[in-house]
């Protein structure tokens, strides 16, 4: 025992205890002292003292961590976010440039659709997506509160009192200089074809032409994806696809020159307000091409009976004799008279458009019948003055055909289809009709809306997919920079969790930040980029709630794919990798 108290005072005195390694050391030297004079008794107590008071050891234990609350975790996150604002700004712009994309090739997928379900009524050719026209039901002209109640709808951007100004129901057709020609008996104006449609200038702005927009009665907008017009060219413009020693005064609406080029190449004709502001509209408009169709019939199409023999007679060359015709007219030589008579002559004439058709015969008196040449007369030429008798006679006859009576409407102008019908729902139905051409429903769009609709859909599945692997490829590398950030989280004992929902609410806050933005952007161009607006003018509440979730759930999708990578790895694998990183 006394060994055991040197042992102890010894190993005291080590780790500098003194006092103690002293007292030991005492107590044994007088043990050893004692047994040497063997005054003691085995197993008696010589001295109990207590040197330091000894504490109850507890169990341990570890401590539960706290669970994040959503205030908190939130905070956290935007704390996250806008302490690297560098990294915050090119992440969101970049998923706002892929939304912009997405968002306008969907859009541009319903527009499609919605395309094939509609068509154009032949009725009002010349009316675009952009205009309305609105009839009182009860004939009356309309008035300052009629003009006043519509430009109170807030989808109307004008409205246009004289809208027969627009020519909506008649073909309208370019003319340049290119295409006249004139081969000394006749002068022939071939058009560009007609155009798609009329509308106001004011409907443009300066971005979408180039040049300037028209201000006087005689200029026009106009762009086209096959003819080049050049800012400056002077073009007449007709109700016929072409004519024949027109009358330029009468024959053809006018002469204008071209102050801008569409820069969407719609071929839609641009008046300006001056023209169509004019109140001077006549009831009737003269449609060129029925016009045009009966003066043809009249001088290729006649036929008549001489001696028992039936003829076809025709303008041929021209030949002044009054009113006569010339049998053998090409041929050289002076022509003998044969006899005047009343002469029945025989056409049928037919309305282009309308498919309407009759036999007519014109019986004109004190004809006089000429020959030339041969004995034998194998075809008749009509005179001048023939000519213009039977043209007139059948112009008569058929006003009906051409002359096409403008209903009093207005023109009503809207951005596009969706709020052409919305504005159709705004209107009184009751006072007034409104009628919308380009919006006609198309009963045999069936099968082609299905066909579309299911190739532009796998279209938009594989662009967003393609989308969203260049946004994951981008953030991927963002993220692994900051690898050790989590690592470092989770050695001071951040929950993984926690720290899970920490990188998904990141990517959800930054989708929303670009949806934002997104819409935004989209808003403003809307107002003033018009192709813009007709790709997103379909879209609905709806379907902006339906991106906005998708956004949000591909924002999500990313987080969870990250923390794949992220906790993949223990904490000393992701500090070390990291490192070589």
């Amino acid at each position: 025992m006394y060994l055991d108290d040197r042992a102890v005072g010894r190993a005291a005195e080590a780790v500098g205890d003194t006092l103690i390694g002293q007292q030991c050391l005492q107590r044994s030297v007088q043990g050893q002292a004692t047994l040497d004079r063997g005054a003691v008794a085995v197993g008696e107590v010589v001295e109990d003292k207590k040197y330091k008071k000894v504490q109850d050891v507890k169990e341990y234990v570890a401590p539960v961590p706290q669970k994040m609350s959503i205030a908190t975790l939130i905070r956290f996150t935007l704390r996250s976010l806008f302490s690297t604002p560098k990294r915050l700004i090119f992440l969101t712009l970049m998923q706002m440039l892929v939304m912009i994309a997405f968002t306008l090739s969907y859009s541009w997928r319903e527009g499609q659709i919605r395309e094939i379900n509609i068509q154009q009524s032949t009725r009002f050719p010349n009316v675009p997506e952009t205009r309305l026209l609105v009839e009182r039901r009860d004939g009356v002209d309309f008035d300052t509160d009629d003009i006043e109640y519509f430009e109170n709808i807030r989808f109307v951007t004008k409205v246009y009192e004289h809208g027969l100004a627009f020519y909506n129901s008649l073909g309208l057709y370019i003319f340049t200089s290119d295409n006249i020609y004139d081969t000394g008996t006749y002068v022939y104006y071939n058009s560009n074809g007609a155009v798609n449609g009329t509308d106001a200038s004011s409907t443009l702005s300066n971005l979408d032409i180039e040049g300037t927009l028209p201000v006087e009665a005689d200029e026009i907008v106009i762009g086209h994806n096959w003819f080049n017009y050049n800012v400056g060219d002077e073009v007449y413009i007709g109700t016929a696809w072409s004519f024949t020693n027109p009358d330029l005064e009468n024959d053809f609406v006018g002469k204008f020159t071209i102050t801008g080029i569409d820069k969407a190449k719609a071929n839609i004709l641009y008046f300006s307000d001056a023209f169509l502001d004019n109140p001077d509209i006549e009831q009737y408009s003269i449609d060129g091409s029925a016009k045009n169709s009966l003066i043809e019939q009249v001088s290729f199409g006649m036929s008549f009976t001489y001696d028992s023999q039936y003829y076809n007679i025709n303008k041929g060359i021209e030949i002044d004799n009054g009113i006569s015709i010339t049998f053998n007219a090409e041929q050289v030589g002076t022509p003998d008279l044969l006899e005047v008579k009343d002469v029945g002559f025989t056409g049928y004439f037919y309305n282009p458009n309308s498919y309407e058709g009759f036999e007519l015969t014109i019986t004109v008196p004190n004809v006089s019948i000429y020959k030339v040449g041969s004995d034998t007369p194998f075809y008749g030429s009509m005179s001048v003055d023939l000519h213009e008798y039977l043209e007139n006679y059948v112009l008569s006859e058929y006003e009906h055909f051409y002359k096409v009576e403008n209903r009093k409407v207005l023109s009503l102008s809207v951005k596009g289809i969706n709020d052409g019908n919305k504005t159709i729902d705004a209107v009184d139905q009751e006072t007034y009709r409104v009628i919308y051409p380009a919006n006609i429903p198309n009963p045999a769009s069936g099968i082609l809306s299905f066909v579309m609709g299911l190739f532009t859909g796998i279209f938009i599945l594989l662009f967003g997919l393609l989308l969203y692997s260049i946004v994951h490829a981008v953030s991927k590398n963002i993220m692994k920079s900051r690898k050790k950030d989590f690592a470092i989280f989770r050695s001071i004992g951040t929950n993984k969790v926690t720290l899970a929902r920490l990188v998904v609410l990141e990517q959800v806050f930054i989708a929303a930040i670009s949806t934002v933005l997104m819409f935004t952007v989209l808003l403003v161009l809307s107002n003033y980029v018009a192709s813009i607006y007709e790709i997103i003018q379909f879209m609905e509440i709806m379907d902006y709630v339906i991106l906005v979730i998708v956004f949000l759930l591909f924002g999500a999708w990313l987080g969870l794919r990250f923390n794949k990578k992220i906790f993949r790895q223990s904490v000393i694998e992701s500090i070390v990798s990291s490192r070589e990183e």
